[in-house]
């Protein structure tokens, strides 16, 4: 039998080798502030009850940098001057937020969806969008330097 046994499933050595990068990536991160997690779960609480429960979130100089944040949902989140440095948003929902000021710096934003975003007067610098969806967002005076938005073969996603 190849592979290792983890709790009874055998994974092949592409697969430890993929499971371990997940373990580094996800060590790399601090852990998310108790308060900032109850603001997100509020606003997603707020979305998926539309507007019934839960709080928007509506915070300026929000400060979630070093955070894993894959797959969250900030959807008509306002969160101006909110900073983002060495963070990982990839497939994070940011459609209709208004991100005004924001400082997004060395972030991972592959695949990540900015749709109708207020992103005017934001700072995009060192960080990866790859696959990005940008269609109607507001980037007027926005900087966007050494951004990364190529494609990737879906094999890396």
């Amino acid at each position: 039998m190849t592979g290792s046994r983890q709790s009874g499933i055998v994974l092949t050595p592409q697969e430890r080798r993929e499971e371990q990068i997940a373990q580094d990536r996800r060590n790399q991160y601090r852990e998310i502030p108790a308060e900032t997690v109850r603001k997100l779960f509020d606003h997603a609480r707020w979305l998926t009850s539309e507007q019934r429960a839960g709080r928007r979130l509506q915070e300026s100089n929000l400060e979630l940098g070093n955070c894993m944040l894959d797959g969250v949902d900030l959807r008509l989140a306002e969160i101006p001057n909110a900073r983002f440095t060495g963070s990982s948003l990839r497939f994070a929902r940011l459609s209709g937020a208004d991100l005004t000021d924001a400082a997004v710096i060395s972030c991972d934003l592959d695949n990540s969806d900015f749709r109708r975003a207020k992103l005017k007067d934001a700072l995009f610098l060192d960080s990866s969008y790859q696959k990005a969806d940008l269609q109607g967002a507001d980037t007027e005076g926005a900087c966007w330097t050494e951004a990364d938005m190529a494609p990737r073969p879906d094999h890396d996603l």
